[in-house]
């Protein structure tokens, strides 16, 4: 049996909405969750996630879009940005890596980014190796068209490497179900299209 192909636009559109779902909630991206657009974007890929229906009915519980943006940037905040006495789940490679922030791992991402003409926006004050920021590197390389070795080395070699302990952590200091249920989401499927990468590559049959 095949393997379901997703198309380059299909792989663009999913990076891109991956990156947003990792940096601070907006209205944009509280819209998109609220009115079932990524539900259907998730339900459209070639991964399965058990858990799906149930959070999409926990989303569907507040009565208004703002509530529920209210709610997710108070996670967000908690998880990702400041706590005490301990962050639960630092977003930058280079912290799980290295046990510290802006270490090695985060000096050749620049390198990497600036050898694709990858300029992060200038409203963005987030580290070079922030989950988000990689996901969208990710998606901009494909995009451009570049060479898929390029993309699934990338994914590999810097992400995949740490996401599984971001994962965890994620997991033991949730207190509403999001991003614990993204996080999963984002997992299955790079390690599903870097596979898909791999057949291409080696010319195996999909």
């Amino acid at each position: 049996m095949s393997a379901p192909f997703l198309t380059r636009e299909d792989r663009e559109i999913t990076y891109k909405i991956f990156a947003k779902l990792f940096y601070y909630p907006d209205e944009e991206i509280a819209g998109l969750l609220f009115d079932g657009v990524i539900s259907a974007l998730i339900n459209s890929l070639p991964i399965h996630v058990s858990d799906a229906e149930t959070v999409m009915d926990w989303i569907k519980s507040f009565s208004t879009e703002e509530e529920f943006l209210e709610a997710i940037q108070v996670e967000y905040t908690n998880l990702f940005i400041t706590n005490f006495p301990k962050l639960p789940a630092p977003l930058y490679k280079s912290y799980y890596s290295e046990k510290e922030l802006f270490g090695k791992d985060t000096e050749r991402l620049i390198e990497i980014y600036q050898k694709y003409n990858f300029k992060v926006s200038s409203e963005i004050s987030e580290l070079p190796d922030h989950l988000a920021i990689q996901l969208e590197f990710v998606y901009r390389l494909i995009e451009q068209g570049t060479e898929i070795l390029a993309q699934k080395n990338f994914v590999k070699n810097e992400i995949l490497g740490w996401i599984d302990e971001l994962q965890s952590k994620i997991n033991e200091s949730s207190s509403i179900p999001i991003y614990s249920f993204m996080i999963k989401v984002i997992i299955k499927f790079i390690k599903y299209d870097v596979s898909i990468q791999d057949a291409i590559l080696t010319g195996a049959e999909l």
